[in-house]
């Protein structure tokens, strides 16, 4: 569930993120941190799946892979804290600015 629902987001901002008129820098690492994010996040749960049975729990699987689950979990909150300002940005200010209406 984890893999499906986060790469698909991923993929939706990613695609969002092509469509707005911002600089290229700043939707290639929004995009970078969403996709990262996407790949080690639910990687994580499927190692601490298999690493659970051979430490006796799946509280120790998790907190022996936490160096994986912390920043790809960071990595996916910050591409999307990002494409969601730019989101608000390109569509509200950006217009508002440029003396069209939202």
């Amino acid at each position: 569930m984890h893999a499906g629902g986060i790469g698909s987001i991923a993929i939706g901002a990613s695609v969002l993120l092509s469509l707005l008129r911002v600089g290229p820098m700043v939707k290639l690492v929004a995009s970078s941190l969403l996709g990262v994010g996407a790949v080690g996040y639910p990687l994580f749960w499927l190692l601490a799946g298999m690493r659970g049975p051979s430490l006796g729990s799946t509280g120790a699987a998790k907190e022996s892979l936490q160096w994986l689950a912390i920043p790809s979990a960071g990595a996916l909150f910050v591409g999307g804290l990002i494409t969601f300002g730019l989101v608000a940005w390109d569509l509200f200010l950006r217009r508002r600015r440029d003396g069209r209406s939202a």
